[in-house]
């Protein structure tokens, strides 16, 4: 489909010219947002009428790009973040968060879109960074990032040793140097996390004795009074004989009456 751009548009032309599109993408995307409208014949006719409007507006545009750029042209932003060695920031700076900056000072809106930051600033130091406003009309701010703590403190990140590197499979061959290394640094291996199965418990194999003693009777035992009981016993026996053979020596002694 032709059109009549009425704004510059990336990959079909600038305003005033007459471009071929594809029709979905005029359909949707530039003839709804009023980028360009459809090159009919009766809007070709009005074609160099259309062109003197949009050079006219062109300038306008510019000249007040050129007044917004005055007021931000030079101007300069400092951000603190925390950074760890090497300046490496533990966060990042937006170009949302640039645009909020750069409002505060002019007193205006600021589009985050026209910053020219393709990825957030990472890394402390000092950048020039473009604000887009026209097509040739871009004025800078300086963006300057911090530490927390200011360079010093980035400089004794630095400066602190990282602890040597320590192979905890060697815990079993270690001596008592390496558990104070490994105490010192915080460093925990499998041997000491997991409990030694090597140890027995105290005095199992006695309190299992113990236990099988109270469970299971002593037939060995025997009943006490158990001789005492016996001897009664044959006591009584004996005195029973003894008054059996009385008692049969007395009916041999009485005499036999006599028949009448």
């Amino acid at each position: 489909m032709k059109v009549i751009l009425l704004e510059d548009v990336l990959g079909a032309g600038k305003a005033g010219d007459v471009a071929e599109v594809k029709n979905g993408y005029a359909r949707n995307k530039l003839l709804p947002a009023g980028l360009a409208i459809e090159a009919t014949p009766a809007n070709m006719k009005t074609l160099e009428h259309r062109r003197a409007k949009i050079a006219a507006k062109k300038a306008a545009d510019r000249e007040a790009a050129e007044l917004v750029a005055k007021q931000i042209e030079g101007r300069e932003l400092s951000f603190t973040a925390k950074a760890g060695e090497a300046g490496k920031l533990f966060g990042s700076v937006t170009a949302a968060e640039i645009a909020e900056a750069l409002a505060a000072k002019v007193g205006f809106e600021i589009d985050k879109k026209k910053i020219a930051l393709d990825a957030p600033i990472k890394q402390i130091g000092v950048y020039d960074i473009a604000y887009r406003i026209f097509s040739d009309v871009a004025p800078t701010v300086k963006v300057t990032v911090e530490p927390e703590g200011g360079l010093e403190a980035v400089e004794e990140a630095a400066a602190i040793p990282e602890p040597p590197k320590y192979d905890p499979r060697n815990a079993y061959d270690r001596d008592e140097d390496d558990r104070d290394f490994a105490r010192d640094y915080g460093i925990e291996d499998e041997e000491d996390r997991r409990p030694d199965s090597r140890v027995e418990p105290e005095n199992d194999g006695e309190e299992v004795e113990d236990e099988a003693d109270d469970s299971e009777p002593d037939s060995r035992v025997e009943p006490e009074n158990d001789d005492e009981e016996a001897a009664e016993a044959a006591d009584e026996a004996a005195e029973a004989a003894d008054e059996a053979d009385e008692a049969a020596a007395d009916s041999a002694d009485e005499p036999e009456e006599d028949e009448a």
